[in-house]
């Protein structure tokens, strides 16, 4: 009768034994690989301290010190056998033996650091139990220190999307310790992504004065202040924002923001506010020669029929001049902000009973022309609203808002209107705290704070910067007073910036 050989205890210990020397083995190269991916080779004091510990261990070699050291680190019945070997390798062999056993070393003290680092994140990213189709799971590639607060995973992805990160967003942050900044895929490799950490909170107020001085081109503004600083964007990039959320959440300092950072960033600017209110959000503005105020429903129409006309009127002249975009400066063109406040007013749904249903209609029709069509022409729109969905603004215009500012939602619905998730409705009750979104990157800042009388100062002194020319402008028509005639005559004519305008900054 055949019967199987029940393993030892002895053959048990021994297969341990090995299993735990190659285990071994595999982290040994795991550690020598991180510390290969460190740039500490590349510092001279790092090349100069290794230097001086290779010269002193071939030192010992050559006055026989380091059979002295070995002895003193191991058992006298050693001690012949160590001096036999010694004898029989040589010199060469011994310095050899010297400088790969440095090597080995340095090697390891370097990478042990980063390599439980990795671990570290890596088993916080296990825990989210993500798999693709063919069982892969994401591994970290690697992990940088950008600051005291702030840490960038590099994870590789294939398999798995964006969204089923997002969807995970809560279960990471328990995960590894810390908030989750943004995780959005590499430019030049979709199968990795990047996931930016930060160990501490946002702020709970950020002054404009100093969000501001971090506003460096024209058509810019500030978007808000991430656990990675402040955020800058420019609609020439954008082209199109719009601004949502709930009332109280800080949806009108947000609008105001943006619009007091493109007026100070930029020369060659025209801005157009329509608010239905009756204006009290933008009155503040109307002293300005370049900004426009629209303050009911048939205005807004003939306002916005204007801007596509003279959207039309730009693409011939970039055709009758073989460009494909307007440059402001070589054009002597203005730039053109479109910002409408409780853009449901005039975009929302209506019955036909209702006694603005046409003007509505043509108001949807235009506004869609402009966000389709508008971003090679320079011109552009800001929306604003408290109410997201698709009897508030038609989707195909949502559609052609690139970037999004989602102050706090009530709902979760709102906020899937709103960014296409439910992160504006878990913002906490903190007024100015929203969620950028642009492209597939969801970014949590805290906006900054321009009080009422901030702004009345600040457009006092841009009204005096644009009488004394310091900035140019060219107002394009009197919305306060517009008629059917003014605006034919206007569509006659190519809105030109007067030639002693002066400048402006780098577009």
């Amino acid at each position: 009768m055949n019967t199987k050989t029940k393993p030892t205890s002895k053959n048990q210990a021994r297969d341990k034994l090995f299993d735990s020397a190659v285990e071994c083995c595999f982290m040994y190269f795991d550690i020598c690989k991180q510390a290969l991916k460190t740039d500490s080779f590349t510092k001279k004091e790092n090349i100069a301290l290794f230097l001086s510990l290779l010269s002193l261990s071939w030192a010992l070699v050559y006055k026989d010190q380091h059979l002295y050291i070995l002895k003193s680190f191991s058992f006298e019945i050693f001690h012949s056998a160590i001096d036999n070997v010694s004898y029989k390798l040589g010199i060469a062999w011994e310095l050899t033996i010297a400088t790969v056993s440095l090597i080995l070393v340095t090697l390891f003290a370097i990478g042990y650091g980063p390599f439980i680092i990795l671990k570290k994140y890596q088993k916080g990213i296990d825990r989210l139990s993500l798999k693709s189709g063919l069982n892969e799971k994401p591994r970290v590639l690697k992990v940088e220190h950008l600051s005291e607060n702030r840490s960038r995973l590099l994870v590789k992805s294939e398999g798995l999307g964006q969204e089923r990160y997002q969807s995970k967003l809560d279960d990471l942050r328990a995960s590894v310790g810390q908030m989750v900044e943004s995780i959005k895929y590499l430019e030049h490799d979709n199968t990795c992504v990047e996931i930016f950490l930060a160990s501490r909170p946002l702020e709970h107020l950020v002054k404009y004065e100093d969000a501001i001085a971090k506003l460096r081109s024209s058509y810019s503004f500030v978007v808000g202040k991430s656990l990675g600083g402040i955020i800058t964007q420019s609609i020439v990039d954008l082209p199109h924002l719009m601004i949502g959320g709930t009332s109280g959440g800080g949806k009108s300092n947000a609008l105001n923001n943006v619009l007091v950072n493109l007026l100070e960033s930029s020369n060659n600017l025209q801005m157009y506010l329509i608010d239905l209110k009756g204006g009290l959000e933008i009155k503040a503005y109307e002293s300005l020669k370049n900004v426009s105020l629209v303050r009911d429903i048939p205005e807004s129409v003939m306002t916005l029929k204007f801007l596509v006309d003279e959207m039309e009127r730009r693409y011939k002249f970039l055709e009758s001049i073989g460009k494909k975009k307007i440059d402001p400066k070589r054009d002597s063109l203005n730039r053109i902000v479109i910002a409408i406040d409780e853009c449901t007013d005039l975009l929302g749904k209506v019955p036909r009973t209702h006694s603005d249903y046409q003007h509505i209609n043509q108001a949807i029709e235009h506004c869609d022309k402009l966000a389709r069509k508008a971003r090679a022409c320079g011109i552009h729109i800001v929306l604003a609203t408290q109410k997201i969905d698709q009897s508030s603004i038609p989707t195909r215009i949502q559609e052609n808002m690139n970037g999004r500012i989602a102050v706090k939602t009530n709902t979760p619905e709102n906020s899937m209107r709103l960014l296409g998730n439910n992160k504006a409705s878990k913002l906490s009750d903190i007024s100015g705290r929203a969620i950028w979104s642009i492209g597939s990157t969801f970014t949590e800042v805290q906006i900054p704070l321009i009080k009422d009388d901030e702004i009345d100062i600040r457009i006092a002194n841009l009204k005096i910067a644009i009488e004394s020319k310091q900035k140019s402008h060219f107002t394009l028509l009197d919305s306060t007073s517009v008629s059917k005639e003014e605006t034919t005559k206007e569509q006659n004519t190519y809105v030109v910036a007067d030639a002693d305008t002066g400048g402006e900054k780098d577009d």
